[in-house]
């Protein structure tokens, strides 16, 4: 689980802010590399409709960095808004049949 700073530390200008826009999971103790360490991972989640994986690397040998969006990391601000732009785009005009 995912735990967010109290929303009054929420300004413009603070750090804390950037929490909202952008969290990190961070996954330790895998299992080793041939005459490696263990593996790790840094997942970055953002803001998104679904659940997806957008970028994976390996900076390091068997150490993986992912880009994920997950409604999971969106503000209550920004699921409003997708939920917007999901009824734009599944509304009558979106069902019509072009033939």
């Amino acid at each position: 689980m995912i735990r967010r700073p109290p929303r009054s530390t929420l300004s413009s200008s603070s750090a804390a802010s950037d929490v909202y826009k952008r969290q990190t999971m961070h996954f330790t103790g895998g299992g080793s590399c041939w005459q490696g360490p263990s593996r790790s991972a840094k997942v970055h989640l953002g803001c998104g409709r679904e659940n997806k994986i957008l970028t994976v690397d390996e900076p390091e040998r068997c150490t993986y960095v992912l880009d994920m969006s997950t409604p999971a990391a969106c503000t209550t601000e920004q699921l409003g808004r997708l939920e917007a732009q999901l009824k734009e785009l599944s509304g009558p005009e979106a069902l019509k049949d072009e033939m």
